[in-house]
């Protein structure tokens, strides 16, 4: 990568460089078993514009034909209903014509199909989440977006007066082709509605578990606007969630008046490497006091982000990883060769425990009622791994322990 992917400049700089990491959803199938891929996972960031993104990203080719686990629907969405509200405030007219690329297995097209709108059509290029969808009554084309299936689109379909893309942006590596695309197949209202991760309070924090080879492009609010601006959108309304680490949503409309201006503080940027290997000392060496005086350590959770953070920190002092998807028990996580049980088969002793959540913030509460209701609560102690909690403090408590 020599241009930046937003603004095309060439001024990137190394933002962290976790080296030769495993794909994150493919599990194993036993501990010997050696990962079939590896891949350098490095990021930069511009200095022009601030945006960050992944060097050399993977072809999504190898990564999103072949796991058949991973659907939106498993994974709880509190703030759909007011996505769906965002979008009754600006569009009068519910029969407009709306595709929604990588829609999954239709977690948000029945939401918006119960909300009134009537012609609404998917996109979807996993075979498994494809047919999920089509299961429950949706039209679902089961290929890549790109100029070629937008031409096709186009033809058979005469254009959308609205494109959907929740938690897509952030893995398309060719920003100016999708864009291209999306203008091939937009007329009428021309109205585009996104959400992408939030990659601002990772930057604060020092939080890398949001980092992911699924994820060529991360984005803060202004250069999500930024980018919309230079393709000619002019953002309508925005909103943040408490989702996955934390969400933004934006709805954009076509329109030729778009000034493309950029607001960036360059100061996270800088200090980001330095706050995660901080954290990376302070996590290794409290796990590592408790393993020497008894205390067992294991990992809740076993998704992307705690995959990148096992493997990127080079954490070793865990146990075993847990996991309530029966789907990933009694396989290993990749690259740690950690084994993934269910909560049950841990929680029949007296022993202290350290149980590192490795889930989203909108769940943690639940999933620490459930580890308490299976063990005794004096032995217990939970610290979370992921913002927007302060992760420094939470290592803390595992000294409450020793």
């Amino acid at each position: 990568m020599k241009t930046c992917r937003c603004c095309g400049k060439k001024e990137l700089q190394l933002l962290i460089d976790f080296g030769m990491q495993p794909v994150a959803h493919r599990l194993l199938d036993s501990k010997e078993q050696e990962d079939d891929f590896t891949h350098p996972l490095c990021l930069y960031y511009c200095e022009n514009c601030g945006f960050v993104q992944i060097d050399n990203p993977i072809a999504p080719e190898q990564l999103y034909t072949q796991y058949n686990y991973c659907f939106s629907g498993w994974k709880k969405q509190p703030h759909i209903p007011a996505e769906i509200e965002l979008l009754n405030r600006h569009i009068g007219n519910k029969d407009i014509n709306i595709l929604e690329i990588g829609c999954n297995d239709g977690v948000f097209l029945d939401p918006l199909r119960k909300a009134g709108y009537k012609n609404v059509i998917g996109i979807e290029a996993n075979p498994y989440a494809a047919k999920v969808a089509e299961g429950v009554g949706f039209k679902i084309l089961n290929v890549m977006f790109n100029k070629r299936s937008a031409e096709e689109i186009q033809e058979q379909y005469n254009g959308f007066d609205m494109v959907i893309m929740r938690q897509v942006v952030e893995h398309i590596e060719d920003l100016r082709g999708l864009f291209e695309s999306l203008d091939l197949i937009l007329n009428g209202e021309k109205l585009l509605f996104i959400e992408v991760p939030d990659f601002g309070e990772a930057l604060r924090s020092g939080d890398c578990s949001t980092i992911w080879e699924e994820h060529p492009n991360y984005f803060t609010y202004n250069i999500l606007e930024f980018l919309l601006n230079t393709k000619g959108y002019k953002v309508l309304e925005k909103d943040f969630y408490d989702f996955s680490g934390g969400a933004i949503c934006v709805l954009a409309k076509k329109e030729k008046t778009a000034i493309a201006n950029v607001k960036k503080d360059m100061t996270a940027y800088n200090n980001f490497a330095n706050v995660v290997n901080n954290y990376a000392v302070k996590l290794k060496s409290a796990l590592r006091n408790a393993h020497e005086k008894g205390i067992k350590v294991f990992l809740y959770g076993t998704g992307a982000r705690a995959c990148t953070l096992i493997n990127g920190l080079g954490i070793e002092e865990i146990d075993c990883a847990i996991d309530d998807q029966k789907e990933k028990q009694n396989h290993y996580m990749p690259g740690s060769h950690l084994p993934i049980l269910s909560l049950e088969k841990v929680s029949d002793s007296a022993d202290k425990k350290v149980f590192l959540l490795a889930v989203n913030h909108e769940n943690e509460e639940m999933v620490s009622k459930k580890i308490l209701l299976h063990n005794n609560a004096k032995n217990v102690k939970i610290i979370s791994l992921f913002a927007p909690n302060d992760i420094f403090k939470e290592v803390e408590k595992v000294e409450e322990l020793l």
